[in-house]
C-alpha cells in the first residue's frame, strides 16, 4: 500500500505514541523521502474545511515539516532514555563515575546540537571532581568545567536556561560572584528560553508541569542564587574596617554607568541609559526628583507643584474647583531618603545608602518583574485611574455646587 505524504505522517505520530518509535522513524523517513507526493488536500477533508487558502506545494511542505518534527521528537525521547541509563551508571565509585563519562561523552558526539547532552557531560565531569581526594585543588577541574559551559552558551545554547543555571552556579563555588550575577542578569533577560524539560539533567529535575512553572521555578533557583551574593557581600562588608565600610556604598553615577556599559553589554541597556537619562535631567533641573504625567509618556515634571498645575491646565481645563479636589491626594516625596546624593569637588555625581545595616535585605532581583518601561506604565495605569476618580468628583461637584 502506498501512503501520501500526510498519511504517512500521521501513522508515524500514531506509532510513535504507542511506543513503537522504531516503526515510527522509519515511516516518517519515508514520508519525508517521498519525491513526488499527492496533494495531501485530496485525502484530507481538514483542508477544505478550515477555509484557508493554500497551495499544493505549501501543504506538501507544510507535512513535510510535521514529519521531520516527528523525527526530531524521536531523537529526543531516545536521548532521554540513553541520558537516564548514563545516569545510572554512576553509583557513587570510580568506576562507575568512569564508565558514566565514557557514555556520556559518546552521546555528545551522537548528539551535538543537544543541550542535554551537552550538560550531561558537564555533570558528569563534575561528579568525578567530587570523587577527588578532599585535600586536593579542584579549581584546576571546576574551571575547565567551565570554560567549556562558557564556550558552549557562546556558541549554541544562549537561551537555555539550564545551561545558564549551571553555569551560575559553578561560577559561585569558584568565588567568582560578578560572573554569577552577570549570568543571572543575563538569564532573566532571555526573551524566549528553551522548555527547562527538554534538557534538565537528570530530566524531570526542574520542577513544574507546565511551561511558565518550569520557568518559574529555574527564576527562583536564580534569584536564590543572587540573594546568596548579597549576603557574601554583607559578609564582606562587616570584615572591613570601619573607615572603608563608610565608603563601601558609595558609588558614582558615570562609574556605575560604564561599568553596565562595559560588563552587560545589551543585556542592561536600559539601566545604563536610565542613568545617562537621570544625569541629563539633575543637569539641566538641579534636581533628582521629577513626576510623570500619566497622559504625557516621557514628559517629566520637576516637583509636585508643576505635575498639579500641568494636569490642571492640559487634562482638566475644561472644569473648575480642581484646586479642592486634588488636594485631597497626597504626592510623596520620600522616594529618596534611604539615599544621599552628592557632588565631589570635581563635580561627579555619586550616591550613598544611608541604612547600610538593611540594604541587603531590601535588595532583590525580580525573577518575573517588569522591565523599567513596564514599571513607568504602570505607574501611569495607575496615574489615570486616580485621575478618573477625580474627574468624576469634579463632574459631581458641577452638578451639586
Amino acid at each position: 500500500m502506498v501512503f501520501t505524504i500526510s498519511i504517512s505522517n500521521f501513522l508515524a505520530n500514531v506509532l510513535f505514541r504507542s511506543g513503537e518509535a522504531d516503526e515510527a522513524e522509519k515511516v516518517a523517513r519515508e514520508a519525508v523521502s517521498i519525491a513526488d507526493p499527492v496533494d495531501p488536500a485530496k485525502n484530507n477533508v481538514a483542508y477544505a474545511s478550515c477555509g484557508v487558502n493554500t497551495t499544493r506545494d505549501q501543504r506538501v511542505l507544510n507535512c513535510r515539516n510535521l514529519a521531520l518534527q516527528t523525527l526530531r521528537d524521536i531523537d529526543r525521547f531516545r536521548l532521554l532514555g540513553r541520558v537516564s541509563e548514563v545516569l545510572k551508571l554512576d553509583t557513587g565509585g570510580h568506576d562507575g563515575s568512569r564508565e558514566a563519562l565514557t557514555k556520556a561523552k559518546e552521546l555528545t558526539k551522537l548528539y551535538p546540537s543537544s543541550s542535554r547532552a551537552q550538560l550531561l557531560i558537564a555533570h558528569m565531569q563534575l561528579q568525578r571532581v567530587r570523587l577527588l581526594d578532599p585535600d586536593m585543588d579542584r579549581r584546576g577541574f571546576l574551571d575547565r568545567i567551565r570554560a567549556d559551559m562558557k564556550e558552549a552558551i557562546a556558541s549554541s545554547f544562549g537561551n537555555s536556561l539550564v545551561f545558564a543555571m549551571f553555569h551560575a552556579k559553578l561560577c559561585f563555588v569558584l568565588g567568582l560572584y560578578e560572573d554569577v550575577h552577570f549570568e543571572c542578569v543575563r538569564a532573566f533577560a532571555i526573551p524566549e528560553p528553551v522548555d527547562p524539560k527538554m534538557e534538565d539533567v537528570p530530566p524531570c529535575s526542574v520542577q513544574g508541569d507546565t511551561f511558565d512553572r518550569r520557568l518559574l521555578s529555574v527564576d527562583e533557583a536564580l534569584g536564590r542564587l543572587v540573594d546568596k551574593l548579597f549576603l557574601v557581600a554583607d559578609d564582606f562588608r562587616c570584615s572591613m574596617t570601619r573607615e572603608k565600610q563608610a565608603g563601601f556604598l558609595s558609588v558614582g553615577l558615570v562609574q556605575l554607568q560604564d561599568y553596565y556599559h562595559q560588563k552587560f553589554g545589551s543585556y542592561h541597556w536600559a539601566a545604563a541609559q536610565t542613568i545617562s537619562d537621570a544625569l541629563s535631567f539633575v543637569n539641566e533641573n538641579r534636581s533628582w526628583r521629577f513626576w510623570i504625567c500619566p497622559f504625557c509618556a516621557g514628559n517629566k515634571l520637576p516637583n509636585p507643584d508643576s505635575l498639579l498645575e500641568h494636569i490642571n491646565s492640559k487634562h482638566l481645563r475644561k472644569l473648575r474647583s480642581v484646586d479642592s479636589v486634588l488636594s485631597q491626594y497626597l504626592i510623596e516625596d520620600d522616594l529618596l531618603d534611604d539615599v544621599t546624593l552628592y557632588q565631589d569637588s570635581e563635580g561627579h555625581h555619586f550616591f550613598r545608602f544611608n541604612k547600610t545595616d538593611s540594604v541587603f535585605a531590601r535588595l532583590s532581583v525580580p525573577t518575573q518583574g517588569m522591565s523599567i518601561a513596564g514599571i513607568q506604565e504602570e505607574i501611569c495605569q495607575r496615574g489615570k485611574e486616580i485621575l478618573e476618580d477625580i474627574e468624576v468628583k469634579l463632574k459631581r461637584l458641577l452638578l451639586n455646587p
